[in-house]
């Protein structure tokens, strides 16, 4: 191996070894940015839950109100099968709502709140709703009084839900630019960082190896000549 072979060498391997790491903390961002999308993922949908509890509940609601127009015509067998399908659809909600509960990273405690809140309201709700259709079935008129205090829960669960879709969607929307604009920036400098060194590397090598190696070549030349007897050979 050449003498100027030799002493590129070390830089040589200086650099590979600058890109393996270069290469190894950028595989690192990449697999951090893919975890950010699988968090944005599961709140995406986390937040389709939300917004299909919601309308659930409307509907739910909205059955009711239908319910209490038809319970006069509705014998004692009808009327018990169609409240028990309401109240499966009133409970549809709670289920959700628990479900949400579950899905909720236990250190968001503002929204944990909010959805213990809302558990509340759909219980109460609920109650209320159901008591609304048993007067009815009795009185309209009265039924219909009682259901005006369901429907300023109902009014509190709609809005407790609203709460919780928006609070959630401006969490996420600036959690995820925060990390995924860090982690670009972190890559770009990395990527910086890596060609420079290199660069510098280079440079200095080949910079040094001029001025190392030029004159031991022509010392081994000089001395390869007077070797082979060729005296008139000067520095």
């Amino acid at each position: 191996m050449k003498i100027r072979h030799k002493l590129l060498s070390l830089p040589a391997l200086a650099v590979a070894a600058l890109l393996v790491l270069v290469a190894v903390c950028a595989w690192g961002l990449s697999q951090q940015q893919g975890v950010i999308r699988n968090i944005s993922e599961r709140q995406f949908a986390t937040n389709l839950l939300a917004l299909q509890t919601g309308s659930d509940a409307a509907e739910a609601h909205a059955s009711v109100y239908r319910m209490m127009t038809w319970v006069a015509n509705l014998d004692a067998a009808k009327l018990k099968d169609q409240t028990a399908t309401l109240t499966v659809k009133i409970d549809s909600v709670g289920k959700s709502l628990a479900e949400l509960v579950s899905k909720t990273d236990p250190d968001n405690k503002a929204r944990l709140d909010l959805l213990a809140v809302a558990q509340a309201t759909q219980k109460e709700y609920r109650k209320m709703a159901l008591d609304a259709i048993d007067l009815s079935s009795v009185d309209v008129n009265t039924g219909v009084a009682a259901m005006q205090t369901a429907d300023d829960k109902y009014r509190q669960l709609a809005t407790q839900l609203n709460q919780i879709v928006s609070s959630q969607g401006k969490s996420l929307a600036e959690a995820t630019a925060s990390s995924a604009g860090a982690a670009r920036t972190i890559l770009m400098v990395l990527v910086l960082v890596g060609v420079v060194s290199a660069a510098i590397i280079i440079a200095v090598s080949l910079l040094l190896s001029r001025r190392i190696v030029g004159p031991i070549e022509e010392v081994t030349a000089l001395a390869n000549a007077i070797a082979i007897g060729d005296l008139t050979a000067r520095i």
